[in-house]
């Protein structure tokens, strides 16, 4: 396995997808606790503060929130996801 980004001299291996799988879960928890994308950003930030390039979870955050603002509170991170694909940044 060999990650496209990540930092200068990090080891390639196969334990990066289960770190990438688990960043996934962690945010599709964060998402369906927290209202806003400030309070999402940060709690992503929190648990993984080396993560490379924060600019790409910001634009996540951003992204994602106002579509549940817009589409309904009792959407789905799997509903979610869909739009953000579909619609891509609303704000």
């Amino acid at each position: 396995m060999i990650a496209g980004h990540q930092r200068a001299g990090r080891h390639d291996g196969p334990e990066i997808i289960e770190e990438t799988r688990q960043y996934i879960r962690d945010f599709d928890r964060i998402v369906e606790r927290t209202e806003t994308a400030r309070e999402l950003y940060d709690q992503m930030l929190a648990i993984y503060p080396e993560r490379v390039n924060p600019g790409m979870l910001w634009w996540s955050a951003r992204t994602l929130k106002p579509l549940k603002r817009l589409l309904g509170v009792g959407m789905t991170s799997e509903s979610s996801k869909c739009c953000v694909l579909a619609l891509g940044d609303v704000s």
